[in-house]
């Protein structure tokens, strides 16, 4: 019977000793009815210690647990938390239900013992199957916050239903909260005035000022201030900080700040952070208040309020001051669970250049969506497209823009349109990519105006127009008066490469050079090309590196590349190969396949870096997993010659096989080799052979050009034709291939698809010869020694 009464005493008190504190004449009153003393019979905080004491010793457990109250909060006895926590884990060792509260509250809080949000749901839990709604409204924070490492909206929600059909007043609360916002329900205002009405009349001091701020603006009923002014009265009587923070916002509102100052300097004496963040907003809309308002929000930060925490931090970021705090600052409110700290914290984790810290924007965006904020839906579309944090994967990339877009976020439904145009995650749709375009021109996106017109445009293009409609160039320019910076961009290529208009340098560089100033890195690497080569205007490789080096303090992983081939083969610059690999690393760090592959050449023959075969083979795996033809070609040869990497001839056909469909002239080169030779696992072919070294010798590759001569010169597979086979041979040997300049000269010394000619055979013999080919210096004596018996003769 006694422990039914201990049961009735914590469902009656639980929630206000534990979560808010406490009231010790609650508490004693409380203590009075549960040891059955006549009404008004009174008892002192020590009385009720000892009496508690003698039942725990005698192995009650609900006496255990009820004692770790008295000693968690100090009311009767020094304040214990250690001696709390040990008391409530004996009770619940004895599946007592205040035990299991206890014990669940103190692993939440860090009272007692270590914080620790798994155990404490462990505990949390078997007092909420017991009943306890206390614990139902803490497990609901821990599932609708992830403090447990994941975030469970609809366990959440359960949670917090169970507590509100238990008549938990802080849950009614908190159900008309999630209402009033829409949050993890749809927003129904009515219904929310309709349970904190109910939770009002259980005494609910929160729920009376929320009521009074609907009175009095009208949320979910009609606007009413002397209801209004009844309920906050309700709220200041029993001394909610939240109430005098009320009362000043509406004296503010009608003009009286002095009086709107003194509500908030009350608010400050029950509730330092409720109080100092009234007092920090105040003055952080006040001129050459700045001082005072960050000091009043720092205040109210230290005292726990996440919105300060939030104002602090985001303010920090905008004005790049005191980065490091306002980080710290937005991780404490990120981890308290608010939505708009996580989200902020993912942005500018996704603006850093090092992929490392782009890495960190994922978990931060991940609790933003799941917290319901749609904004975050977008920014989590881009981790998925490009990697960051996550495994890449376009068809999230694509659900992730198409929530954003169904949010009505206008950059939401640009990226969808982008992924619906390009086909990533989704099938290419051009209609549909034209719609969402629209959707989000009609919110007055420039940067969706400029896709759609480009959108148009090059639809024409590829109908085969070769005029653009006026109405399609028009768009775009309009693009370009909004000062979208990719609209001058296009229309900067459109007006130089001359196509679908009439070609005007001046035009087209006008536009690129005005993209350029406004920060676009493929203008500023394209303008680089035309100052390189003197397109309209003259060649200068001092602007060409210029435009580079903008373009690569941007951020751009090709404007890298680009910088460290000119260091590399000292275009515009000194040599300077140390250099070159310092551009080539951070390309590659910005995930540029060419980057990759240009660093893994170097790490692997040692150029401007120590020789790293093993480094260099996976930096050329890395950029040939990125679809880089010539690194799948050269990750083939190491695999061919066992070089940083176990040979294995399968591996290394099947890697210059990739490369080849990807364009690489000496992974076709290679193919024909290995048909022309034949290998364990390929048979010789020879026909295949022919095949590949004439796609290899198509796309320029001198070797290619040299392996198919001897297939025209004597007729094998095709027919014979030694004038095509000679013209490989030239065309090999002006490549600088020293085998092709030896043969070449055979060509002219004996008459093959050639005139003789032994004056340029001794030419190309030279050549060959100077390239260290031995067999070269040995013609070029017998040429000689045939010259001179010619004459003798």
């Amino acid at each position: 019977m006694r422990k039914r009464c201990f049961c009735t005493l914590f469902a009656v008190w639980a929630c206000s000793t534990l979560i808010a504190a406490g009231n010790e004449a609650v508490i004693l009153k409380s203590a009075a009815s549960c040891f059955n003393l006549p009404a008004g019979s009174k008892m002192t905080s020590q009385e009720a210690v000892a009496r508690f004491e003698k039942e725990a010793a005698r192995g009650n457990a609900a006496a255990a647990s009820h004692l770790g109250l008295f000693y968690l909060r100090g009311i009767g006895v020094k304040k214990n938390p250690v001696r709390a926590f040990s008391l409530f884990t004996r009770a619940a060792a004895k599946n007592d239900v205040l035990g299991h509260f206890g014990a669940g509250y103190c692993y939440y809080s860090g009272n007692g013992v270590k914080r620790n949000i798994k155990a404490a749901e462990t505990s949390l839990r078997k007092a909420a199957a017991l009943g306890n709604s206390d614990a139902m409204l803490l497990l609901f924070n821990i599932y609708r916050y992830g403090w447990n490492g994941k975030m469970d909206r609809a366990e959440a929600l359960s949670m917090l239903r169970g507590a509100v059909s238990a008549g938990n007043a802080a849950a009614l609360c908190r159900l008309g909260v999630c209402y009033l916002k829409g949050e993890l329900v749809g927003k129904d205002e009515k219904e929310a005035v309709r349970l904190l009405q109910a939770a009002s009349l259980k005494g609910s001091a929160d729920a009376d000022v929320l009521l009074a701020r609907c009175y009095a603006e009208g949320t979910g009923v009609d606007a009413d201030r002397e209801v209004a002014e009844a309920y906050l009265q309700k709220g200041i009587n029993s001394g909610k900080a939240s109430a005098y923070v009320l009362r000043g916002d509406l004296q503010l509102k009608a003009g009286a700040e002095s009086e709107a100052l003194k509500s908030y300097t009350e608010a400050v004496k029950r509730d330092a952070a409720a109080g100092n963040l009234a007092l920090g907003k105040y003055y952080n809309g006040k001129k050459n208040k700045a001082a005072e308002a960050d000091r009043y929000l720092r205040l109210a930060a230290n005292a726990g309020s996440v919105e300060a925490m939030y104002i602090i931090g985001s303010g920090c970021l905008a004005r790049n001051k005191q980065v490091s705090y306002g980080l710290s600052m937005l991780n404490k409110a990120a981890a308290i669970g608010d939505a708009r700290s996580q989200l902020v914290l993912g942005k500018f984790y996704l603006k850093q250049l090092s992929p490392r810290e782009k890495d960190k924007a994922f978990s931060y965006l991940k609790k933003a969506v799941e917290s319901g904020l749609g904004e975050a839906w977008y920014f989590l579309s881009l981790c998925y497209r490009n990697g960051y944090g996550t495994k890449y994967n376009p068809g999230m990339a694509a659900d992730a823009a198409k929530n954003a877009a169904d949010a009505n976020d206008s950059y939401g439904q640009l990226l969808y349109g982008v992924y619906c145009r390009d086909g990533i995650g989704v099938q290419k749709d051009l209609d549909r990519a034209r719609r969402y375009f629209e959707m989000s021109a009609a919110q007055n996106n420039r940067h969706a105006r400029a896709a759609l017109a480009e959108l148009v445009i090059n639809k024409e293009a590829e109908s085969g127009k070769e005029v653009y409609e006026a109405s399609s160039l028009a768009m775009l320019e309009a693009a370009a008066k909004d000062g979208n910076v990719n609209a001058k961009y296009l229309l900067g290529k459109i007006y130089t490469e001359g196509k679908g208009v009439a070609r005007d340098y001046n035009l087209g560089r006008r536009y690129l050079e005005e993209a350029a100033r406004g920060k676009h890195a493929a203008a500023l690497n394209l303008l680089a090309v035309y100052h390189a080569r003197g397109i309209a205007g003259e060649k200068s490789l001092e602007k060409m590196l210029k435009c580079f080096r903008e373009a690569a303090a941007l951020g751009n992983a090709e404007a890298y590349t680009k910088l460290g081939r000119c260091y590399f083969e000292g275009l515009g610059v000194s040599k300077n190969v140390r250099e070159a690999v310092k551009n080539f690393t951070r390309a590659a760090e910005l995930g540029s396949p060419e980057g990759e592959f240009w660093l893994g050449m170097c790490r692997l023959k040692g150029i401007g870096t120590p020789v790293d075969k093993n480094g260099g083979f996976r930096t050329l795996f890395r950029a040939a997993a990125n679809g880089w033809a010539e690194a799948c070609c050269y990750v083939g040869m190491c695999y061919n010659d066992g070089v940083g990497v176990k040979k294995d001839a399968r591996k290394a056909f099947n890697f210059f096989k990739k490369g080849a469909e990807l364009g690489s002239g000496d992974a076709m080169y290679q193919l024909g080799l290995i048909y022309n030779n034949g290998t364990a696992d390929v048979k010789r072919d020879r026909k295949a052979a022919f095949e590949w070294f004439s796609k290899s010798a198509r796309e320029g590759n001198s070797y290619g050009m040299y392996f198919l001569a001897p297939f025209y010169e004597y007729g094998e597979i095709v027919k014979k034709d030694t004038v095509k086979a000679a013209a490989l041979y030239r065309q090999s040997a002006y490549a600088g291939n020293r085998y092709a300049q030896y043969l070449l000269g055979r060509c002219y010394e004996n008459g093959i698809g050639v005139f003789v000619d032994e004056r340029e055979a001794m030419r190309w013999y030279q050549k060959s010869a100077e390239n260290d080919f031995p067999l070269a210096e040995e013609a070029m004596i017998r040429l000689e020694k045939k010259r001179n018996d010619a004459k003798m003769l």
